[in-house]
């Protein structure tokens, strides 16, 4: 199929030859581009959601996933407050 296309393109005159280049540059070329772009957008997405659900794209949020954590803290125990290093980390941060 190729062979008889090249053929056929090589018997014809340079206008025809340049009015298909053009239009594989201006119409086919930008379309193959813009369907792999939705491609690896959808993907890349999907990939995300992915992470996301599972904890791992935001490892602060891991934490809370916890069974000890979701299990809620025992009476009369508290949660250890944060160092002023830590605080002024994460107001940074």
């Amino acid at each position: 199929m190729d062979g008889a296309f090249f053929s056929w393109l090589a018997t014809q005159s340079y206008s025809i030859e340049v009015a298909i280049g053009a239009f594989f540059v201006v119409i086919i070329a930008p379309a193959v581009l813009a369907g792999i772009a939705v491609l690896a957008t959808w993907v890349e997405q999907l990939t995300g959601d992915v992470l996301r659900m599972s904890g791992l794209l935001n490892p602060l949020e891991r934490g809370r996933k916890n069974l000890w954590r979701l299990q809620g803290s025992l009476p009369g125990r508290r949660e250890p407050a944060a160092t002023a290093d830590e605080q002024r980390s994460r107001a940074a941060g």
